[in-house]
């Protein structure tokens, strides 16, 4: 009965999650406790900038796509004037060193970490990986991108869009 319960749960949240890909108005990145790797409490993310936030977990499997998509995307988007950054939720921050590890991830990858719950509640979905769009404090865009091939052009032509309005 667990493994029903668990597999509906599996198929309904990326759906949901899904359905709320932008957000009906912009609104202020929200005020969430975000701290690097060893604890220390830091503010990646400055009142002047363009940044794509990535929200992910260890244990979730579309986030092994999408961290290898961020990584790879990660010049092409800093040309454009985008700085991509990292945040994991996980509770463990050594799951982010065997995850890095276990996916061949470059080790040297700067990544931060906040609380998965106030993370979800704040951009109000129910899954991971999300990614939203800043500009200048603000949220502008948020995405579920799940396994899309960000290496496409036209695709990060497309993500970098709502930076230029």
């Amino acid at each position: 009965m667990m493994k029903k319960i668990l597999l509906v749960i599996f198929l309904i949240l990326p759906s949901l999650a899904f359905s709320n890909a932008r957000p009906e108005s912009k609104y202020d990145f929200p005020k969430i406790e975000i701290t690097d790797i060893n604890g220390n409490i830091v503010n990646p993310i400055k009142e002047k900038g363009n940044y794509l936030v990535s929200f992910w977990a260890s244990w979730c499997t579309s986030c092994v796509t999408e961290m290898k998509n961020f990584i790879a995307t990660e010049k092409q988007m800093n040309i454009k004037g985008v700085q991509l950054i990292l945040i994991n939720v996980d509770r463990n921050p050594k799951a982010i060193k065997k995850f890095f590890k276990k996916h061949k991830l470059p080790e040297n990858t700067l990544t931060y970490r906040a609380n998965m719950y106030d993370a979800l509640q704040q951009f109000e979905t129910t899954g991971l990986p999300i990614t939203v769009a800043v500009k200048d404090k603000v949220v502008i865009s948020k995405y579920i991108f799940l396994s899309m091939p960000w290496q496409s052009p036209k695709l990060i032509d497309n993500i970098v869009q709502p930076f230029k309005d």
